[in-house]
């Protein structure tokens, strides 16, 4: 038996029960007995299936085993992250966004130490480096989606924080087209963070309205440009 077959084992497990699918994949990563390792498949399979069961916390847990992969072809791309970011947007965790936020944070770090920074991931057995993706649009949108969900009363400003974080990466983008070719997750954005206003209670709720209005003149001004 090769990966693919392991991979169909492990997919199959998923759907059926994600104890025994751990188990299994906890087999590949340990046993002697297994001729073959986890790849990216292995570790994506298993971030998947926990995060459409709405653990984001246990995704999570999984996308570290893949940084902490002895294996140099196995290391988590943007797609992996924006997994784990989403899926705490759609989670019922009061403190999801936070996560959310804090994963968008340590993606930025390494965009902004580029090309030279290494991300060292170390455990009881040994350690890597590997260079970390960079944040994209989804990643924002996600953590966006995050904050408008959060029972946070400033959840306004905190949606607005990091749209004015995500305008900025888009402002910094090589490619002239970078904005048009990305209008609906622009445009979804602002719609999220007028969401998240919406939410805003209690003394938070008059800056929110402030930042609503805001929002609402950047989108009636291009799409969701500014």
């Amino acid at each position: 038996p090769d990966s693919y077959t392991y991979n169909n084992i492990l997919k199959t497990l998923s759907v059926a029960n994600m104890e025994t699918a751990e188990s299994f994949l906890n087999y590949m990563e340990t046993s002697d007995e297994c001729g073959v390792r986890p790849d990216n498949f292995t570790y994506i399979t298993l971030m998947d299936a926990w995060a459409k069961r709405r653990y984001p916390e246990r995704a999570y847990a999984i996308l570290r085993r893949m940084e902490q992969s002895r294996n140099p072809d196995v290391y988590p791309n943007v797609i992996a992250y924006n997994m784990i970011v989403n899926a705490y947007a759609k989670s019922s965790d009061p403190y999801a966004a936070e996560e959310a936020e804090a994963i968008l944070t340590k993606l930025e770090q390494q965009q902004l130490e580029q090309p030279d920074h290494h991300h060292t991931q170390d455990n009881s057995s040994s350690s890597r480096s590997f260079i970390l993706p960079g944040p994209d649009l989804l990643t924002y949108a996600s953590t966006i989606s995050a904050w408008s969900y959060s029972p946070d009363p400033n959840r306004g400003q905190r949606a607005w924080d990091v749209l004015q974080r995500m305008l900025s990466n888009i402002d910094n983008a090589q490619n002239s087209n970078y904005r048009s070719n990305h209008a609906d997750i622009i445009r979804n954005a602002h719609n999220m963070v007028l969401a998240a206003c919406a939410g805003s209670k209690g003394e938070y709720r008059q800056a929110a309205l402030k930042i609503a209005l805001e929002t609402f003149q950047m989108c009636g001004g291009g799409g969701g440009g500014h």
